[in-house]
């Protein structure tokens, strides 16, 4: 009798598990109105499923072998040598399990589940587009580096990053040699603090002090805190307060531009709007963007000006405010002035920040001739078992490694304490810091930016149908961004 119950409840703690597993595939096709930390809780966080339902026995332990003995065996073929056939969904799973670091036991099918989701996702969005020369986007089954890029890129692999202006860093070394800097200069709300302490976490130029630059205490090795005109600077070709205002000071600094998506960047600035402002910003009651109005008569939008302050103690006039006729307008506004730079630079996609990080970092490096900085020692299983990772001290970063690649430290957390997260209750913060200490940052990021649906949050038709025709055609081209329809 006591064998028959026993086996009984056995097989239906394991019908629960199989549910679970199943709610964590099927993530994407849950309702949205759970926050983006429940989702990405039942996304990734299986641990705590397991430990609810009472399967951490030894006989589950030996089914389902942990990450770290995963990748230990010598024998993975999947981890001795990349297939870049499916490379895209390979990083992924190795992103996934990046951030589960901390769970002893991981089931590899969903992990392998999980990331062929995410990719399926990501890929019309930001790898999978080609654009013709009126600026209409068509969607490409086979895409190769060659036959996606209008202008020079870098990449290596199908469907691979977009990094603008590597054609011009023999330029950059040959006239500043050892004395080059680097900045990151973005919008608000485009990585910009995660790109800095993840290119200075790897990266040094010799002979630069800390010190170098005003706001020293920023910087780290010749990678600056940003670019000296301030990295948010609308203006950056202003002959007062941009790059010509100390021109002898700043041309030694290659400015890393971030661009973002501008659908994903508008939903995080209308929420977030730093020193941009609007009338009726509201986003308790619904109104988090500036309004835009249809005239019935003559068709054309009216727009609501928007104020960006310069306030920053880095340019010379910080009581200048610039205005915009609209979001759009900013957006192109500030790309345009640094892709027609007449000096170095590089730009890459805060998209590319997540799923290509080593890439960006090894192209900055090439471009700048920086030196590596040496990375903690993973665990010894690392150099033999072709690929793994390893958390290092305070949870606060985490080893990335590949075979045939060098290994990159990456930030593990929220990189700054200021925007969004200051609009949160001391419970959402401690709930956020729970979360972090569980799945990293980037996990989190990788499934926000590969939902779709929510890059027309609070745009109505007219707002749709401005953006759709003021977008710049070239921008979206060179950067392979698609128009939601």
């Amino acid at each position: 009798m006591e064998e028959t119950f026993f086996r009984g409840t056995r097989g239906l703690l394991k019908l629960l598990l199989c549910i679970c597993c199943l709610s964590v595939a099927s993530i994407f096709e849950s309702s949205r109105s759970l926050s983006d930390f429940e989702q990405t809780r039942q996304l990734l966080l299986l641990e705590e499923q397991e430990e609810a339902n009472g399967r951490k026995d030894a006989t589950d332990t030996q089914q389902r072998p942990s990450t770290t003995l995963l990748l230990a065996s010598k024998n993975s073929n999947s981890d001795n040598a990349l297939d870049h056939s499916n490379y895209p969904q390979e990083r992924l799973a190795r992103l996934i399990r990046l951030g589960l670091q901390h769970q002893e036991s991981v089931n590899e099918q969903v992990v392998e589940r999980l990331a062929d989701n995410l990719w399926t996702h990501l890929r019309p969005l930001f790898y999978d587009n080609t654009t013709g020369n009126d600026g209409a986007t068509t969607t490409t089954t086979t895409t190769t580096t060659t036959t996606r890029q209008e202008e020079p890129s870098y990449g290596g692999f199908p469907n691979g990053p977009v990094i603008l202006g590597m054609e011009r860093c023999e330029e950059f070394r040959r006239q500043w040699s050892s004395n080059g800097t680097i900045g990151v200069a973005s919008l608000f709300n485009a990585g910009s603090n995660a790109l800095t302490k993840n290119l200075q976490l790897n990266l040094q130029l010799p002979g630069h002090e800390e010190s170098f630059y005003r706001h020293g205490e920023l910087n780290a090795h010749g990678v600056l805190s940003q670019v000296p005109w301030w990295k948010h600077n609308p203006n950056p070709s202003d002959p007062v307060n941009g790059r010509q205002a100390h021109v002898a000071e700043h041309a030694s600094v290659l400015p890393i531009v971030i661009v973002r998506d501008y659908y994903f960047w508008r939903k995080n600035t209308c929420t977030s709007p730093y020193n941009m402002q609007w009338e009726d910003w509201s986003p308790s009651a619904g109104k988090p963007c500036p309004a835009m109005e249809r005239n019935n008569v003559t068709g054309v939008v009216d727009t609501t000006e928007i104020t960006f302050r310069l306030d920053d103690v880095r340019i010379r006039n910080p009581t200048q405010h610039l205005t915009y006729k609209s979001m759009v307008d900013v957006w192109n506004s500030f790309h345009q002035q640094y892709w027609n730079a007449s000096f170095p630079r590089l730009m890459v996609r805060f998209e590319d920040t997540l799923l290509y990080l080593p890439e960006i970092i090894h192209a900055v490096q090439q471009c700048t001739g920086a030196s590596w900085k040496p990375p903690p020692m993973l665990d010894p299983w690392g150099e033999e078992g072709g690929g793994g990772y390893a958390i290092i001290p305070e949870d606060e970063t985490m080893l990335f490694y590949e075979p045939g690649q060098p290994r990159i430290v990456m930030h593990r957390n929220i990189a700054k304490e200021h925007g969004n997260i200051e609009t949160l209750s001391q419970e959402q913060q401690e709930q956020q810091q729970r979360m972090n200490r569980k799945v990293s940052a980037l996990a989190v990021a990788l499934k926000k930016n590969a939902d779709p649906s929510v890059r027309l949050d609070h745009m109505d038709s007219v707002e749709q149908d401005y953006t759709r025709h003021h977008l710049d055609p070239r921008l979206m081209r060179l950067f392979h961004y698609t128009t939601p329809t």
